[in-house]
């Protein structure tokens, strides 16, 4: 067999692969397709021809469409023409598919009414309300700590468990601990320790991907004195409903911010458990 010819037969089993596998993912119910009462062919649709590859792009209705290219063999007309058509895709999505490099007969689109649906996760991870009336705990002055007058000193904790959405299973907490000395008549206030980190619970759920932590931040800083002072933590995460492949991913944004004052002798803080 000619090299061409096995290009050719390359081509159309590749094509027919396409549309098994295609047919195989909807079989399954990961590729749906469903016909709503409110449909509309897809419109404003546009084609590339690339000489040996093509594309169609529909931006307007809420059908599905798939670019079909036909070629003819240059050397040999009496050859069946080729057809290479691509993947039907929704509107707003590019269909493609790459074909031979021979002469082009004829450019297309095809459309349906009924969408191509795609699944699309709902929130996978979900919060248990946090805990933001976290009690104020009187603590010993830490040691070391000089001050020029007396202090009374404190700590604050606050947790926020996530839960997978689908069963309930805690995922993880976000952990914010604060310890902090006031003292209202020298009207100062000092921060002697602040952080937030993210706490697994049980085995890691497969669905998360990765848990960053930003570096606690206070203004002025940690040990140093101020009328108040302010405090600020964020931990990024992110899950997947398939981690291997990164698909259907979600990212989830925590943020702590407060102030300790003086004025007070108490902190205000603001616990903001997902984002």
């Amino acid at each position: 067999m000619s090299r061409t010819f096995q290009r050719l037969a390359l081509i159309r089993g590749r094509t027919r692969a396409s549309m098994v596998v295609l047919g195989m993912l909807m079989a399954a119910g990961t590729l749906t397709v469903t016909a709503p009462a409110a449909s509309a062919a897809p419109a404003g649709c546009t084609t590339v021809n690339g000489g040996n590859f093509a594309e169609s792009l529909c931006t307007e209705g809420t059908g599905q469409h798939r670019v079909v290219m036909v070629q003819r063999h240059f050397l040999y007309p009496d050859v069946p023409d080729l057809r290479c058509e691509g993947p039907w895709m929704p509107v707003g999505l590019t269909s493609q598919i790459d074909c031979a490099s021979e002469q082009v007969i004829a450019l297309t689109v095809q459309t349906l009414e009924e969408p191509l649906i795609f699944p699309v996760p709902t929130d996978m991870m979900t919060p248990v309300p946090a805990n933001t009336n976290s009690p104020r705990i009187r603590i010993p002055k830490p040691a070391g700590l000089a001050t020029p007058v007396p202090v009374d000193c404190f700590r604050q904790k606050f947790e926020s468990l996530i839960v997978r959405v689908s069963d309930n299973k805690p995922a993880y907490v976000f952990v914010v601990n604060v310890r902090y000395c006031v003292n209202r008549t020298a009207n100062f206030a000092i921060i002697t320790n602040f952080e937030g980190d993210s706490r697994l619970v049980g085995a890691k759920l497969e669905q998360i991907v990765s848990l960053k932590n930003e570096p606690a931040t206070t203004t002025p800083a940690v040990g140093q004195i101020a009328v108040q002072i302010a405090l600020q933590d964020r931990i990024e995460f992110r899950a997947c409903q398939d981690p291997n492949t990164q698909a259907f991913c979600q990212t989830y944004i925590h943020t702590f911010t407060g102030s300790v004052s003086a004025l007070t002798t108490t902190g205000r803080f603001t616990f903001d458990p997902v984002a």
